[in-house]
């Protein structure tokens, strides 16, 4: 998509938050996360090619050694991919997600998700993007283009904030209907509709049997802690419904907190029944995704 193009699709506004996402996320791009990613993601795709000599750096663990055994000379095996990693990335935009601060979790889920199209985009795989809340809102084919990836970033911030519940297992199931081919899918959203349900559970574990899933859950500190300012009247973001309570009082902070750690129990042991990652994003730290690829590095070799 060329540049005219997209300054008649947005205002002077979203331009400029358009550049602004754009240069975080190139800032955040190194070498080093660019071969992590490559390793965590796209190591399982490896198939073996030829047998090559030994060079110094060479991993001694693809050593073959019965052909070196046969010979005066070290072999190693040498592989090469298998296929090009699809990388679909499914944004809750509830509206839940309009909560945190100082950026709310909807801004901070926007911005992984053009990070990661730009590790893709380096990286030479094809990336696409499913923007869900009640079911899939929005739907774009992953593709390998520059284009591609102004697409990407456009239908990012061309996001409206909407007083619609989350349903998960639905916008799964859509998703599953929609993406036919194998892929690697980050599900990027706070998770707050989560409950152990058999639906979703299903649904999870048909998603993971395909595709590699990985949940990104967009957290906030106000989530497990309430600030202590007496008595507030709190409105849920998706139902609109409202309650007082006394914000100083400790047993009303204690069961908050508690009610939190529950719910994360119980969808940490969903995911891990289900065979996807978790990782959880309670600041705009990268951490945690260099962490994730750490684990996955890990189990590749």
């Amino acid at each position: 998509m060329q540049a005219a193009a997209i300054n008649t699709l947005l205002t002077p506004e979203m331009l400029a938050e358009l550049k602004r996402l754009q240069i975080r996320s190139r800032r955040a791009l190194d070498s080093e996360l660019i071969g992590n990613y490559r390793t965590a993601f796209r190591g399982s795709g490896l198939v073996f090619s030829d047998l090559r000599l030994y060079a110094p750096g060479d991993d001694v663990k693809h050593i073959h050694w019965k052909a070196s055994a046969r010979t005066s000379q070290i072999y190693v095996k040498s592989f090469q991919e298998d296929r090009q990693l699809r990388l679909m990335l499914m944004l809750d935009i509830s509206a839940s997600l309009q909560h945190g601060a100082p950026r709310n979790k909807q801004a901070r889920g926007r911005e992984l998700a053009a990070l990661l199209a730009m590790l893709a985009l380096r990286s030479q795989d094809l990336v696409g993007l499913c923007l869900f809340a009640d079911d899939v809102v929005h739907y774009l084919p992953p593709a390998q283009s520059r284009a591609q990836l102004q697409r990407v970033l456009l239908a990012l911030l061309d996001q409206r904030p909407a007083r619609k519940a989350t349903n998960l297992a639905c916008s799964i199931k859509s998703l599953r209907a929609l993406l036919k081919r194998r892929s690697v899918i980050f599900i990027l959203s706070d998770f707050l509709d989560f409950n152990p349900s058999d639906s979703i559970q299903q649904e999870l574990r048909l998603l993971g049997l395909k595709h590699d899933v990985v949940a990104a859950s967009l957290e906030d500190r106000l989530d497990s802690e309430l600030p202590r300012a007496g008595l507030i009247e709190f409105e849920d973001l998706e139902s609109g419904d409202r309650i007082i309570i006394d914000s100083s009082d400790k047993a009303v902070r204690r069961h908050y907190e508690l009610a939190h750690q529950r719910r994360l129990s119980e969808w940490s042991a969903t995911c891990k029944q289900c065979g996807i990652d978790l990782v959880r994003f309670v600041d705009r730290s990268l951490k945690p995704l260099a962490e994730l690829m750490s684990r996955r590095r890990a189990r590749v070799r």
